[in-house]
């Protein structure tokens, strides 16, 4: 009833103050009270009130006079009349500028609550400004990493891939020295000649004049795969069964649902290149796509990795991988995490194609 009772005093005095200054007493177009039926007795003061600026009413349009309000309420609403400039140039009597000072004392505890609300608000978008450029600075180095990454790996294929067109230059060259034709319709001619002599000719073999010795090692792959985690994607890797010893590696980049995502692991072979291997590894990488709460975000995550690689030919082969992921963070809608947790483990499995270089 206090509260009420004030608002009541401060509707008077916007009165009185409106009168002595000429104000107008019609709301504006853009705030429309339908709820204060004409004709009665505190229209005019809530016109003059909504039209000051100093009561907005509800969302609905409406005024909700027979509704009491809260201290907050009023302390907005003696806020917004002291901002306005309108109680200095009010004609007031020393009687109601006791009654309004008594209503502002009245409040004053929660005209500082609002203010220290508005403080903390202001605080809280700094912290984010400041959380938003860190992420911003990590986005940029995981860029520069992958590029570090792209021109370390490339010369390496580019090596490899010359190697390939260098031995496929010399096949032709191997083929033109195997026995001509002729000479061979000449021994078999010889041979039937023998053999109706009644002389039995064993088959002969003539070697071949390639080169002998083990296969060409083929450590070096690229891979093309389909993902499945919550939803398909697409993941391209490229890698080596042995950069360091039996160490190897591989780089990977994968998009499903507007999201990238970006990892290195190291991984360790097991068995032959050329039948059935198995492999595991771990690495880390990080996850881009559209924020919870801003417009982009990069989550982090550590990685783990098991899979079986079977060659179909000494250069094609199929694998099926399994990946487990675990998010440092959930910023962005890309980890596939619900939206309270704040990190989590995410699994995911592929099967692609190979090719051995």
């Amino acid at each position: 009833m206090q509260a009420r009772a004030l608002l009541l005093t401060l509707a008077l005095l916007g009165t009185a103050g409106a009168q002595a200054t000429q104000l107008p007493v019609t709301a504006p177009a853009a705030v429309m009270i339908r709820d204060v039926p004409a004709g009665h007795w505190a229209r005019e003061a809530v016109e003059l009130l909504v039209g000051q600026g100093l009561l907005l009413g509800f969302p609905d349009g409406t005024f909700k006079g027979t509704q009491g309000i809260t201290r907050y309420e009023a302390a907005v609403i003696f806020a917004r009349f002291l901002q306005s400039g309108q109680f200095a140039s009010a004609a007031l009597t020393q009687e109601q500028v006791q009654v309004l000072s008594r209503g502002l004392l009245e409040v004053s505890d929660e005209l500082k609550d609002v203010l220290g609300r508005v403080a903390a608000i202001e605080a809280k978008n700094d912290t984010q400004d400041a959380r938003l450029g860190a992420v911003e600075g990590a986005l940029a180095t995981m860029n520069d990493n992958l590029t570090n990454l792209k021109q370390t790996s490339e010369p390496a294929v580019d090596a490899r891939l010359t190697n390939l067109e260098h031995t496929a230059a010399t096949l032709p060259a191997l083929a033109s020295s195997l026995t001509p034709k002729t000479e061979h319709q000449a021994l078999e001619a010889r041979v039937l000649a023998l053999e109706k002599g009644g002389v039995q000719v064993p088959p002969v073999v003539a070697p071949l004049p390639f080169p002998t010795g083990p296969e060409p090692t083929r450590d070096g792959y690229a891979g093309l795969a389909v993902d499945r985690q919550s939803t398909f994607g697409v993941t391209a890797t490229v890698g080596s069964r042995a950069l360091l010893g039996p160490i190897g590696g591989q780089v990977g980049v994968s998009y499903s649902s507007g999201a990238v995502s970006a990892d290195v692991a190291g991984t360790v072979h097991f068995g032959n290149a050329s039948g059935l291997s198995p492999y595991v590894g771990a690495g880390a990488g990080a996850t881009f796509s559209q924020g919870r709460s801003t417009e982009a975000a990069t989550d982090l995550y550590g990685l783990g990795l098991a899979g079986m690689n079977y060659a179909v030919t000494p250069q094609v082969g199929v694998f099926v991988e399994g990946a487990g992921r675990y998010y440092l963070s959930n910023a962005g809608q890309g980890t596939r995490l619900a939206s309270t947790d704040s990190k989590g483990l995410r699994a995911q499995a592929r099967i692609g194609l190979r090719l051995r270089f």
